[in-house]
């Protein structure tokens, strides 16, 4: 992806002179570009930006971020328009909707800031102020530099026995066939492999 990955890539690239491709992940307000060039992903990732112009082809997952590659400087045949796909085979539609004594809410994705899992917390609690989170169970699924914080702050609402974080899990499907409500709170994304599960 567009981060500092890409930064090594360009430059063994060009030393070993051999052809580059990136993949830009996320456009948008939290775009891979936007995040470098405000130097969120270490000190002098700016700069670095600056050396994705030399790959040779930019996979950009939507309209918008092929858009933004325009905008970094990218000739149009150096962009190519991938979308992301899954394998469907891997995920069964769910096809039975009795009611159930409880609603499963799943989140799925990394924890940190560009996904905002935060956001979901944050209505379980408004949820629970309401009473209207007894029927309530939220699972969490993903690891990333978030989750510890996520931890504390669901005990800090109260919502710690509403809200399980199940980290890092093999089995998605089998997760999604026993939700009844799937959460994408993200700031950014391309094209989410989780939303197309």
């Amino acid at each position: 992806s567009a981060t500092v990955s890409a930064f090594a890539v360009a430059l063994a690239g060009r030393w070993l002179k051999k052809p580059t491709v990136m993949k830009v992940m996320a456009s948008g307000d939290g775009s891979d570009f936007k995040r470098m060039k405000k130097g969120g992903e270490v000190p002098g990732s700016a700069r670095m930006a600056r050396s994705f112009r030399r790959i040779d082809r930019v996979i950009c997952l939507n309209a918008e971020a092929e858009a933004e590659c325009r905008a970094e400087g990218f000739a149009p045949e150096q962009c190519v328009s991938i979308p992301n796909g899954f394998t469907v085979r891997d995920v069964t539609p769910r096809s039975d909707y009795t009611a159930r004594e409880r609603i499963i809410v799943t989140y799925a994705g990394r924890l940190d800031a560009q996904k905002n899992p935060g956001a979901l917390l944050e209505a379980v609690a408004i949820l629970a102020e309401a009473r209207a989170a007894d029927a309530l169970r939220v699972r969490f699924l993903g690891d990333g530099p978030q989750k510890a914080e996520l931890e504390d702050r669901a005990q800090e609402l109260r919502v710690d026995d509403i809200a399980g974080f199940l980290g890092r899990v093999d089995d998605v499907p089998s997760h999604l066939r026993q939700t009844d409500i799937f959460v994408l709170p993200s700031l950014s994304e391309g094209i989410s492999n989780a939303l197309l599960e």
